[in-house]
C-alpha cells in the first residue's frame, strides 16, 4: 500500500546571467520545486518525476495519480522507473535502517545533482 501526497524542496529552476556573483556564479534561481511522493509500508519515499513551482497545479497532479492508482491493481512507483526516482527513506523506518546512512547520503547526492544539471 502506498500513501500519494505532494512536497516541496529547494531546487534550480532557471539560471539569470545578470545575477551571477562569486557566491552564485552561473545565476542561479532558486526556489521551491513542488512534486508527488508515494511512499511504501517500509518508509521508502519514491518522488514523480514532474515538478513545478506551483503548490496549486502539484495538488492537481496528486488528484489525477490518485485517480489513476485507484485503477491499478497492484502500483508500484518502484517498477515505473521512467516516472518515479527513489528519493528518501524516512528517518527510521525499516528502508532507512536497511539502506544504512552511507547509501542514503550517495543517492541523495546524486538526485541533488541530478536537479542541478536539469534532469
Amino acid at each position: 500500500m502506498w500513501t500519494l501526497d505532494i512536497a516541496s524542496e529547494l531546487g534550480v529552476v532557471g539560471h539569470d546571467a545578470e545575477s551571477a556573483d562569486v557566491g552564485n556564479p552561473r545565476g542561479e534561481i532558486i526556489r521551491d520545486v513542488w512534486f508527488v511522493t508515494a511512499t511504501g509500508g517500509r518508509g521508502e519515499v519514491y518522488a514523480h518525476v514532474w515538478t513545478t513551482e506551483s503548490e496549486t497545479e502539484a495538488r492537481g497532479w496528486l488528484d489525477s495519480i490518485r485517480a489513476s492508482v485507484a485503477r491499478t491493481d497492484g502500483w508500484n512507483p518502484a517498477e515505473r522507473e521512467a516516472a518515479w526516482r527513489h528519493w528518501r527513506n524516512l528517518y527510521g523506518s525499516a528502508a532507512h535502517e536497511a539502506a544504512g546512512d552511507d547509501a542514503e547520503g550517495e543517492k541523495r547526492d546524486a538526485l541533488d545533482a541530478e536537479a542541478r544539471e536539469g534532469k
